[in-house]
């Protein structure tokens, strides 16, 4: 018969398997909660409770990483928190072991959102005056962009495509308005319209392929083209950690049937920069970019084959 179940490792197992179906929240928002579900339950392990522990945590960020294939960003914290929870136990010092992993999973934490803020410093150079921006889904890139131009006054009406599946563009209108930026949604059939009436469109992404197409929630492609006939720009934040590596051959993404519905792609000559933590890059700037925008503590991920 089995043992008693430990809470703590089911409510792990639980949470972990929660942010592997997350199709809600953004890359970042999985990321950066995993490593805060990942370092709750390790905090709860006596020492000889530890290397079992750490040999579950490691299936379960395999698992999430498994769970969400097309955002980078998650596979390349899962990738960074299976090679801190792969270090052999040496000497059997547990409570050294512990504060290695912590301190790894803290500088994965400063990786993830430091990203953040140099984006958002970055996206002030696309609002040198006062412009109307139109968004998609929920990016909390996104998010820092435009409220760093709002706190300078350079930020004008913000439309914000629904997207799917379950319509994340009106959680971002609400959050664009509890910090008082005028927002408002938009269906899918209503994006070309959008872009009329915006002046740039900034649309958050979830991969950058090593060729520079974006993978980003549906809809972007039809913003994309929507803006090349308009004559608008067309930029996407880009954060290292959703990067894939640039081989010396690049090989897409293979299509993945699980997630064909919920994302697009949109080719690299339809975009008009990637708002980096470096910089703002253009589509043949690309490789510059990943070099110098990776973050300390966060491995990006190789290119799928």
């Amino acid at each position: 018969m089995s043992g008693p179940v430990d809470p703590a490792r089911a409510r792990f197992r639980r949470e972990m398997r929660d942010l592997g179906r997350d199709r809600r929240s953004s890359s970042t928002t999985i990321g950066l909660r995993a490593l805060d579900v990942v370092e709750a339950y390790l905090r709860r392990l006596d020492g000889p409770r530890l290397p079992s522990g750490m040999a579950l945590a490691r299936r379960q960020v395999a698992a999430l990483s498994s769970g969400q294939p097309s955002l980078t960003l998650v596979r390349s914290v899962a990738e960074s928190l299976d090679s801190a929870l792969s270090r052999p136990d040496r000497g059997g010092d547990r409570t050294g072991t512990r504060s290695v992993l912590f301190r790894r999973i803290a500088e994965l934490r400063r990786g993830v959102t430091s990203a953040r803020v140099a984006i958002a410093r970055t996206g002030l150079r696309l609002f040198p005056a006062r412009r109307s921006v139109l968004t998609l889904s929920y990016s909390t890139e996104v998010l820092a962009v435009l409220r760093g131009a709002h706190r300078r006054g350079r930020l004008g009406g913000v439309l914000v495509g629904e997207s799917g599946p379950r319509c994340e563009g009106r959680r971002l209108v609400g959050d664009l308005r509890r910090f008082r930026i005028g927002a408002r949604p938009l269906p899918l059939a209503a994006l070309e319209r959008g872009v009329r009436e915006a002046e740039l469109a900034i649309v958050g992404a979830d991969t950058i392929e090593a060729d520079g197409t974006v993978v980003s929630k549906v809809g972007a492609y039809l913003i994309a083209l929507a803006c090349r006939d308009q004559g608008k720009p067309f930029y996407v934040t880009a954060a290292a950690t959703k990067f894939l590596a640039l081989p010396s051959v690049s090989r897409p993404v293979p299509p993945d049937d699980r997630f064909d519905s919920l994302f697009d792609r949109t080719p690299s000559a339809l975009v008009s920069g990637y708002l980096t933590e470096s910089g703002l890059f253009p589509p043949g700037g690309l490789a510059s970019a990943h070099r110098r925008a990776v973050p300390p503590g966060v491995r990006g991920f190789p290119a799928r084959r």
